[in-house]
């Protein structure tokens, strides 16, 4: 594995903490409103996807 691909492994898990991080806003009571919730679901679940696509991309090369 080079350096790329290390630091491409690092950029993934960042992404999938991320999308964990703010789908774990709405049990917490940090969504105040279903704007804060909705913006919560799209961006964990698009942080979550492109996190575990980036991972497995680095897995191949």
């Amino acid at each position: 594995m080079n350096g790329d691909d290390k630091k491409n492994r690092y950029y993934a898990a960042a992404f999938i903490v991320v999308g964990i991080g703010l789908l774990l806003c709405i049990p917490l009571g940090q969504a105040e409103d279903s704007w804060d919730r909705t913006l919560a679901i799209a961006g964990g679940i698009c942080s979550l996807c492109f996190g575990v696509y980036s991972f497995l991309k680095s897995r191949k090369s």
